[in-house]
This record gives structure tokens, C-alpha cells and sequence, in this order.
């Protein structure tokens, strides 16, 4: 192990003490280093000099006040209950991968069907327009080949219809913004999340 990876993980270890202990500690031992290498030792042999790292860890949190020591602690914790995470991650595989894909599915049948309403009611919308253009449309035929009060209830009814486009067009508006929002928001939950995360980090 070279000087910069010994005082690396040494630093590493060290995360969870105050900056100036860690900055003090690593100091010391890099000094310690650098007098064995100019004793005639390598870089190499100077460092194995030290001792295992796990030694040169406990002496250093057993010089250290008992309130100091403590807050270096929960990283050994953390690195020896990984495993065991990793171990019930694996055997509750079965478990964990089904609910997922279950609820992947849930949430995927949900966008379908909210995106299916948005389509109805968008299909409904133009099904009014149509029907208002085409009674509009047909005012002037029947006004030219003389039936006029035909006409005039084409047109009635067109306009009644183009009314019912405009007024349904609002609602459908907010329905597919709503739709769009819902799905929208885990994602935007999971963003946020993560920007917390890593500006805490």
C-alpha cells in the first residue's frame, strides 16, 4: 500500500470526526511515514511499518475523547450492515422483484386508463365541432335549393353544438393537465429526492 492510499482510507475511516481531528491525525501519520522513508525505507515498507490499518484505526479512536470516538463508529457500523443488506436484498429477491413488477403494472394500467378518459372526452370535443361545422356548412345548400327553415335548424343546431364544443373544451383542458400533473409528480418526487441527497452529501 503506497503513503497516498494508506492516508486515504485512513481519511476515509475517519469521516465521522470533526475536520480538524481527521486533518491532525492524518498529518501525524504522513510525517510518521515520511521519517521511516528517510530512515532508508520504501514507500511501501514504511507504510507496512504502521501496522494493519484496522490497529492504526483503533489506537487512533482510543486516544480520542469517548464523545469523539463515538462519532466515527457509525461508519464502521454502516460498512459491516451493508452486508447484510445486500444478503436480504438477494434472498428476498422473489419477493421484492414480484411486488415491483405488480405495482409497475398497477401504475402502468392507471396511466392507460386516465390517458384512455383524456381521449374520450377529447373524441366527444371534436365529435361537437363536427357536428356544429357541418350544420353551419349546411345552411347554404338548403338556402339555395329553397328549403330555408331546414337550413335555419341546421344552423340552430350547429351553433347549439359549437357552444357545447367551447364550454366542453375548458373541462377537457383541466382534466388532461390534471392526468398530466399525476403522472408527472413521482417522477418530480424522485428528482427533488435526489437533489436533496446530493446536495447533503
Amino acid at each position: 500500500m503506497t503513503k497516498h492510499e494508506f492516508l486515504s482510507a485512513l481519511r476515509g475511516r475517519l469521516s465521522g470526526l470533526p475536520a480538524e481531528d481527521v486533518d491532525a491525525t492524518v498529518a501525524y501519520y504522513r510525517e510518521m511515514i515520511e521519517d521511516r522513508m528517510e530512515d532508508g525505507l520504501t514507500e511501501e515498507e514504511a507504510v507496512a511499518a504502521l501496522g494493519p490499518l484496522e490497529d492504526v484505526l483503533a489506537s487512533v479512536l482510543s486516544d480520542l475523547p469517548p464523545v469523539r470516538s463515538e462519532r466515527a463508529a457509525p461508519n464502521q457500523a454502516k460498512r459491516s450492515g451493508s452486508g447484510w443488506i445486500v444478503l436480504l436484498l438477494v434472498l428476498g429477491a422473489p419477493i421484492w422483484f414480484s411486488l415491483l413488477i405488480a405495482a409497475a403494472a398497477v401504475a402502468l394500467s392507471v396511466c392507460v386508463a386516465l390517458g384512455a378518459v383524456v381521449l374520450s372526452l377529447y373524441a366527444v370535443l371534436v365529435a361537437f365541432a363536427a357536428v356544429a361545422a357541418s350544420g353551419v356548412a349546411a345552411v347554404f345548400p338548403l338556402a339555395f335549393s329553397g328549403d330555408l327553415a331546414q337550413g335555419l335548424l341546421l344552423l340552430g343546431t350547429g351553433l347549439v353544438f359549437a357552444g357545447l364544443a367551447i364550454l366542453w373544451f375548458f373541462p377537457c383542458k383541466l382534466f388532461a393537465k390534471g392526468v398530466l400533473f399525476l403522472v408527472k409528480a413521482p417522477f418530480l418526487w424522485w428528482k427533488r429526492r435526489s437533489s436533496r441527497k446530493e446536495a447533503a452529501a
